[in-house]
């Protein structure tokens, strides 16, 4: 049986066994933070991990459509991201027009790549979705939904302590782990007293408090370096000016074009310091040199490391 197979398999299981209930039957409201106890009660135990099965492939699913995006920017802005950069024997290499279309082919087959598992993915999500649909009632079929999209918007976000409660009867062991409890239809009740619920307060405000600071601080960044980069955007697509670096110190250079230009031919026209030749010499020099390196590594004078760290690579 193939694995395709298995999973349909599995999934007609889910909606064989869920049991359904009609909305006025549940006395618990579902929302993101009980849709655990809210399942395992009043449904059948395999709609939970149908459930979850769902959050994770949209979760997925997002992650596969970011990806493509990247990899489409990447293509379309020209740039190489990291694992596009192979490993080469001389540096000379990654200049060739050879190495730069190598770098395209790969870019090109991840971009395939990930649109077959995205459209793989998109149809297994929808088998999911349909399944979920037949397993449970449609209200809460829709509140199912929303709670997946409110994971997927808070994905981004920091992750901090949510349920401050249950942190604290995990730790008096008031209420066992989730894993110990999978056949318990009634999880036991929560059982704080004063201090304990005055402190858990406290506890939730200083997280929200940090949290609260801590998105507005990276927002304030984020617009920050998107203005940075839309400066820099600006000043790549200007073709009046040359961005360069100083002669000997570090930093960046902007320069009129046309200023640089006449420079540049007011330097190359001093007769006393350059040349104007008829043809470029450097592949004779560099065969010359070739020989004359090979001869003294065949009379054993240098060793066959120092002879290929001499050589001149021809590209």
């Amino acid at each position: 049986m193939s694995s395709c197979e298995l999973e349909t398999s599995k999934e007609n299981k889910f909606i064989e066994t869920a049991v359904k209930t009609t909305s006025t039957d549940l006395s618990l409201v579902i929302s993101r933070y009980n849709f655990v106890t809210y399942l395992r009660r009043y449904y059948d135990h395999s709609v939970l991990p149908l459930f979850r099965s769902f959050i994770d492939q949209n979760l997925c699913l997002m992650k596969l459509e970011l990806d493509l995006q990247f990899l489409k920017t990447c293509k379309a802005e020209n740039l190489k991201p990291k694992f596009t950069h192979i490993k080469v024997a001389s540096q000379h290499f990654k200049s060739s027009e050879s190495y730069t279309k190598c770098q395209q082919l790969i870019i090109q087959s991840e971009i395939k790549l990930k649109k077959n598992c995205l459209s793989h993915t998109h149809r297994f999500v929808k088998r999911l979705k349909q399944n979920l649909k037949q397993a449970v009632n449609p209200s809460d079929f829709q509140s199912l939904l929303a709670i997946t999209q409110s994971i997927q918007n808070d994905k981004n976000h920091i992750q901090l302590i949510a349920d401050i409660e249950l942190l604290y009867a995990r730790l008096y062991k008031i209420q066992p782990q989730c894993d110990e409890w999978e056949t318990i239809i009634e999880p036991p009740p929560l059982q704080l007293n004063n201090q304990q619920l005055q402190s858990a307060t406290k506890f939730r405000a200083l997280c929200d408090n940090f949290r609260h600071h801590t998105t507005k601080h990276l927002t304030k960044s984020d617009n920050n370096i998107r203005k940075y980069i839309a400066a820099l955007k600006t000043l790549a697509n200007d073709h009046t000016i040359v961005i360069t670096k100083p002669d000997k110190s570090k930093g960046v250079v902007i320069m009129d074009k046309v200023d640089y230009i006449n420079k540049m031919n007011n330097i190359l026209s001093d007769s006393t310091k350059f040349k104007k030749l008829d043809h470029d010499p450097t592949i004779q020099k560099e065969d010359k040199l070739t020989r004359y390196l090979l001869k003294l590594h065949k009379e054993g004078l240098i060793s066959e490391s120092d002879y290929k760290a001499a050589r001149p690579y021809l590209m």
